[in-house]
């Protein structure tokens, strides 16, 4: 949980955001810079339809400091409890995120580093690498996942479980143990968004940015 405190147009933060996979975000991580020129704005600002419509999008009940304290506390507790409760999809995303990356590019990203390539199970690898259930395990996970709301509403499969047994060679435990959270913060239009790397010299994830909208899916993804 976070503790918002505004004053005009300055702000800190203070807490801890669990993202599950995707890391835990920490007091000056969590980031409301994309907030200066709609609700962080002078007081003599907070008035008129842009002001009226930015507030509601957090929640905001009044235009003093405290009130705008109160609602950005709120929304971001309340996305974090959103995300807890629905840890597993949200999880699974990132996963099958990789597994899109992995299927749209020849490159073999699995031996991208040496700590997280496990040469001893390359065996089990090939024996299900060539398959046809390969391929269609792969677009199973992209279908179930990119784009689609990580709310419970949508029947998925398990994207780890399913990448974990297609990709032996690949040290999952220590993958998702060592993501390094950059920056969390609210976007403009009411989404949570969050930039990444994967700790590992960037060879998976180079500084990935997403943002989740209301009902969770990750959308405009990239991986730069």
């Amino acid at each position: 949980m976070v503790q918002v405190t505004v004053k005009g147009t300055e702000y800190t933060v203070e807490g801890t955001f669990d993202f599950g996979y995707i890391g835990l975000f920490r007091d000056e991580q969590i980031e409301l810079n994309n907030l200066k020129y709609t609700v962080l704005v002078p007081e003599e600002k907070r008035r008129g339809k842009r002001w009226d419509e930015d507030a509601a999008i957090y929640g905001i009940k009044g235009t003093s400091d405290e009130a705008i304290s109160e609602a950005l506390t709120n929304y971001i507790n309340n996305f974090e409890a959103k995300v807890q409760k629905h840890i597993r999809e949200i999880n699974n995303n990132l996963i099958a995120q990789m597994a899109e990356q992995w299927q749209a590019c020849a490159t073999p990203f699995w031996e991208a580093s040496d700590e997280l390539f496990l040469p001893e199970h390359m065996a089990e690898f090939e024996a299900i690498h060539e398959t046809d259930e390969f391929e269609a395990t792969i677009s199973t996970i992209v279908c179930d996942y990119i784009e689609e709301p990580n709310n419970g509403t949508k029947e998925k499969c398990d994207a780890e479980a399913e990448m974990r047994r297609l990709f032996p060679i690949f040290d999952w435990d220590k993958f998702l143990s060592n993501m390094k959270p950059s920056a969390l913060y609210p976007a403009f239009n009411g989404n949570m968004g969050f930039d990444i790397n994967d700790g590992f010299g960037s060879d998976i994830f180079c500084e990935a940015v997403a943002e989740l909208d209301d009902e969770l899916r990750f959308l405009r993804w990239d991986n730069m």
